[in-house]
């Protein structure tokens, strides 16, 4: 069997299965896709913060569930080492 062929029934199979959850992830991308203004709880002041969409997508595909990270925060300028990233329970 030719890997072209193989490569495409997998596609196909995984396509099939994970079908049912293409709106839910979608939704879940468009919802988180932009920066959102939320409050650092280090500092107390209200900062930009993008979480990782894609990321969050793919987690509510596979699982059910979104799970979010951060992608960039203007907080992290400086590069924040310490951030524990308590903002993201503002997500939701």
């Amino acid at each position: 069997m030719d890997w072209a062929v193989l490569g495409l029934i997998v596609l196909l199979v995984a396509s099939a299965i994970y079908y049912p959850q293409f709106p839910e992830a979608a939704s879940v991308y468009r919802r988180f896709r932009r920066p959102r203004r939320l409050t650092c709880p280090a500092t107390g002041t209200r900062t930009l913060v993008q979480v990782a969409a894609g990321r969050a997508a793919w987690a509510a595909m596979v699982s059910g569930s979104p799970c979010f990270r951060v992608k960039d925060c203007a907080r992290w300028w400086g590069g924040e080492k310490d951030c524990k990233r308590d903002c993201l329970g503002q997500v939701v």
